[in-house]
């Protein structure tokens, strides 16, 4: 039905990732859920590529969840001015990318 009204593209959204169940969690931690998606993420392409539709992912590599695995073992990677509290955006802190370690 997508197809035959012009869709190309399906884009699957935040949240299919780690304990991401609201605004304040698991940004940083990009380990399909797949409990959440009811298989694997490859299933799920397979099953959008059959209907002809080109898959996109969402995500937001430079962000991270204070409630994150990630944030957790290396809270040190999120940009800090020091002397200052963190400065939060929707929840979020921002990866510091001049930092090889969180590049890699």
């Amino acid at each position: 039905e997508a197809k035959k009204v012009g869709i190309e593209l399906f884009v699957l959204d935040d949240g299919w990732f780690g304990n991401r169940f609201d605004d304040n969690r698991a940004l940083g931690d990009w380990v399909v859920n797949e409990e959440k998606l009811g298989g694997s993420l490859e299933s799920l392409i397979s099953a959008i590529h059959e209907r002809g539709l080109q898959f996109g992912l969402w995500l937001e590599p430079e962000m991270i969840s204070v409630d994150s695995d990630l944030y957790r073992q290396h809270p040190d990677w999120a940009i800090q001015v020091p002397d200052y509290e963190h400065t939060y955006s929707r929840n979020q802190l921002v990866l510091n990318l001049a930092n090889p370690q969180v590049v890699e």
